[in-house]
């Protein structure tokens, strides 16, 4: 992010991660970058209104754990309106989670359904989940995609929800699909049925103008 945007402000509660982070800022000489450590996502040491971007690439569904005494979805409600807080009215939030819902995941059993004790304390749910968790802390969807290959170095990003022979041609465009692979996805996409196939989901949500 740093080489597209004037600033950047790098947060994470795990000192270790921070000073990993510093020795790469100096090797990259990356002048515009400010680091935070800090461990409550519930109280944020920022001001209302400050950020025109906020990402959490698969950083939100470990956010409950910052706040043990109370359930996973009270206190994903509490931490999302306290990011939102610090968005600018028209600001953006780029939320990027695994699909608790998707065939590959069910599939595979790969990672923990709902809220699991242990350092890895994860909290998953579902595209209905998310969309209306956003919507609670007065954040309108703007765009909701499967990012590809993956999450981490996404390249494509095939929508979830819309028409037209656009979204068709991306999905054409796709070298990770198999043919079959393709031809399901367009059938299942307009029957607002491909999150089920999305193995992690990406919202972009604007805060909504007072």
């Amino acid at each position: 992010l740093s080489k597209f945007v004037s600033e950047v402000v790098a947060l994470d509660g795990c000192l270790d991660r921070i000073r990993f982070l510093q020795i790469c800022k100096d090797q990259d000489r990356l002048g515009n970058i400010s680091l935070v450590c800090n461990g409550k996502a519930h109280e944020l040491p920022f001001p209302d209104g400050c950020f025109d971007l906020v990402v959490l690439n698969m950083v939100f569904p470990y956010l409950a754990a910052t706040l043990p005494d109370r359930s996973a979805s009270e206190a994903e409600k509490v931490i999302l309106r306290e990011i939102t807080r610090t968005l600018k009215p028209g600001g953006a939030l780029y939320l990027s989670i695994r699909n608790k819902y998707s065939f590959h995941w069910m599939k595979s059993k790969a990672f923990p359904f709902g809220r699991e004790p242990g350092p890895d304390n994860f909290h998953a749910q579902g595209f209905g989940y998310y969309a209306d968790l956003l919507a609670g802390a007065g954040l309108d969807v703007k765009k909701c995609v499967w990012p590809l290959p993956n999450y981490k170095y996404p390249e494509r990003f095939v929508p979830l929800t819309g028409n037209g022979k656009e979204i068709e041609e991306e999905i054409d465009g796709i070298r990770e699909f198999s043919p079959a692979k393709r031809t399901s996805v367009k059938m299942l996409r307009p029957r607002n049925a491909l999150n089920f196939m999305a193995e992690t989901i990406s919202f972009v949500a604007r805060k909504k103008w007072r």
